[in-house]
């Protein structure tokens, strides 16, 4: 009965280690992702903050345009 117990015990004490071993992983991973995401934020501010502002001359130039047709 004992031995049985043990076994039981080391068993249950071996899928309990691989479940840990596997959510170790699985954070490593996604912290890694997350740091990834933060690394690359400012870029990708700097670019939409750019974008934008082209957008908006571009939009200030068609809105001239515009006007001086509407002028004729």
């Amino acid at each position: 009965m004992k031995l049985l117990n043990s076994v039981k015990l080391a068993m249950e004490n071996r899928t309990l280690r691989l479940e840990n071993e596997s959510l170790k992983k699985t954070l490593k991973e996604q912290s890694f992702k997350i740091l990834m995401d933060k690394v690359n934020e400012p870029y990708e501010i700097e670019k939409l903050r750019t974008e934008n502002k082209n957008m908006r001359v571009t939009i200030k130039n068609l809105r001239k345009i515009l006007k001086e047709e509407k002028q004729w």
